[in-house]
């Protein structure tokens, strides 16, 4: 009920504020560089009149202009009262008072200016009066944005009354905005979709905007001043236009993102960018201008792809054409008062918040079709797993056993691969250790020789360095393959790393491992790589027995002693072979 008396009295106030209009004589006059005093000013003839027609009040659009602005009051004005100009969005306001020939400055206001320094707590630019018609009243005005001037006066009952309505239809829009950006929120958390995300966002950037556009942004949240509340509103635009682009896109799907819609993407994010630079280089009237601009920009780019998914059978794409469709007359009506191409009153200055509203609403809906549209979606493809799940699982039983036995077949492959050296098909190291450790235990149980091979080929870095990585690679095979040339079907051929090779030859003598290696050295003395026929290759031989005879030996200890006659054969000018004989600590040579 008190909110309802509140409002009717507002509505009286507007009433009054129209029957005061017309007691008002209100002038106007372009000062371009700021250098007139009032004193200068004040006594200038080109005043024009500032009302035009009615409550309409013309826009000026951008301009770098001071704007000088007299009122004169009717005699049956009272003489105690406020006069406001009814635009939150100007940078710098100073007012003062003419009686006979003397001039005082009453007041300053403007987002510049600390909040706390305004003698009267409100978003707009109020100054109180004391002397009514008996004196006249100038305010001095520059701002960066667009400069719009519709100047009311208030009786001091009018303004309180004035006030609290305006303060409950905000409350009551904000409170709309709040009630939405929440259900928006909860729902990107519960469904963790980045169509919500985006929604909430948008809506947290389309009420910022309007906070900063009506004042609320700079009186509740950054009263200070300075160049913030000058630049929030535009670059508040460009991040609203921005998420509702994601928005759209993200709602209409892939239908809808034709290279024609795609254009109009890009320009938004670039403008917004763009807007964004401006920022950082604290120039505010770009970005004031940039960030109109993107507005004015976005909404025609996501009406163009709406359109297309309307005419495509996209679900939900009415409520975007409806609900953009809006925002479009509104937003553009906007803008072009903000740029002066057309006049300021109730209609133009209110028509944003009510299209927000609008706007806002019809994509909830929208959002909540969708919804629904997901948990249908949902709801068939358990369905459909359901079903799939069933006859999987009977055609994954019948699979199974031939996938096991390719399974163990791929398993054993995988073995032999894992047990060989890629290049060469030898051996690796570490198979070649289990095979001798193996072939070492049989030795010792059934009382035989073995014998163990490291060959060392002679020099093969220069081969490397000379001929190139890949004829090394070519070299290791073929000295790989002439050992395998000379190996029976019980021995053991390997490579042990880099250049050198190990061979294992169970029930070998020492005597029968010599005379293999021999074989083994003129075998790749003999060599003749096709790539390279200048390249000969020869290679060194180090030979350690397992005399079965003797006390038993550890595979690493039989290893090393082959590869120490092996160091001596590299030392003994290469080519040859050396033999290491157990229980001596030199090696032997070959006779």
């Amino acid at each position: 009920m008190k909110a309802a008396t509140t409002a009717c009295l507002w509505v009286l106030c507007l009433l009054c504020d129209a029957a005061h209009a017309n007691a008002l004589t209100v002038d106007y006059v372009r000062d371009p560089g700021g250098e007139f005093s009032i004193e200068q000013i004040a006594n200038r003839d080109d005043w024009r009149p500032l009302v035009t027609e009615g409550m309409t009040v013309p826009s000026f659009g951008f301009s770098a202009d001071t704007f000088w602005v007299r009122v004169r009051l009717g005699r049956e004005l009272p003489r105690n009262g406020y006069l406001e100009i009814e635009y939150s969005a100007l940078d710098e306001v100073v007012f003062f008072e003419q009686i006979d020939a003397r001039f005082r400055e009453v007041g300053r206001s403007g987002d510049t200016l600390s909040f706390a320094d305004r003698d009267i707590p409100h978003r707009g630019h109020v100054f109180e009066i004391t002397h009514g018609s008996d004196a006249r009243y100038f305010f001095k005005v520059k701002t960066s944005g667009s400069v719009q001037l519709p100047v009311h006066f208030h009786t001091p009952a009018g303004f309180a009354s004035h006030n609290s309505g305006e303060n409950l239809l905000y409350g009551l829009y904000y409170g709309y905005m709040l009630l939405l950006t929440i259900a928006a929120l909860v729902a990107a958390v519960h469904l963790r979709e980045a169509l919500f995300a985006y929604y909430f966002c948008y809506v947290i950037c389309l009420l910022s905007t309007m906070a900063s556009i009506n004042g609320f942004a700079y009186q509740y949240f950054w009263p200070r001043g300075g160049l913030w509340p000058s630049i929030s509103g535009p670059l508040f635009v460009a991040s609203a236009s921005v998420f509702a682009v994601l928005f759209a896109g993200a709602f209409l799907g892939p239908r809808c993102r034709t290279k024609s819609a795609s254009v109009g993407f890009v320009l938004v994010y670039s403008m917004a960018g763009a807007t964004l630079l401006a920022c950082i280089g604290q120039s505010s009237s770009i970005v004031i201008k940039l960030g109109t601009l993107t507005g004015m920009i976005a909404v025609p780019a996501i009406l163009w792809p709406t359109f297309i998914a309307f005419r495509r059978g996209v679900q939900g794409a009415k409520y975007f054409l409806v609900a953009w469709g809006i925002f479009l007359s509104a937003f553009f009506s906007t803008g072009l008062v903000l740029f002066g191409l057309a006049p300021s009153n109730f209609f133009t200055n209110n028509i944003m918040q009510i299209s927000s509203m609008i706007d806002v609403l019809i994509l909830s809906m929208a959002l909540v079709e969708r919804g629904r549209q997901l948990r249908a979606q949902k709801e068939r493809a358990i369905a459909d797993t359901r079903d799939i799940l069933i006859s999987t699982n009977q055609r994954l039983e019948a699979e199974v056993a031939d996938r096991t036995r390719d399974l163990r077949t791929k398993n054993e492959e995988l073995a032999q691969l894992a047990a060989r050296d890629s290049l060469t098909s030898l051996l690796n190291h570490e198979t070649v250790f289990e095979r001798l450790n193996e072939e070492l235990s049989a030795a010792s149980r059934f009382k035989h020789d073995v014998a163990v091979l490291m060959i060392d080929i002679d020099h093969f870095k220069s081969v490397n360095d000379e001929f190139g990585h890949q004829l090394g690679d070519e070299v290791l095979v073929a000295v790989a393959q002439t050992l395998k040339n000379r190996l029976r079907q019980y021995d053991i051929c390997g490579r042990y790393g880099g250049d050198e090779f190990i061979m294992v030859l169970g029930q070998t003598s020492r005597e029968g491992a010599i005379k293999l290696a021999e074989r083994l050295r003129k075998d790749i003395a003999e060599l003749c790589i096709p790539n390279a026929p200048a390249c000969r290759i020869t290679a060194s031989f180090g030979i350690a027995v397992y005399d079965h005879k003797a006390a038993p030996l550890e595979t690493r200890i039989l290893v090393s002693y082959s590869d120490r006659a092996l160091y001596e054969a590299k030392g003994s000018g290469r080519n040859i072979v050396r033999v290491y004989a157990n229980g001596d600590n030199v090696p032997h040579s070959v006779s």
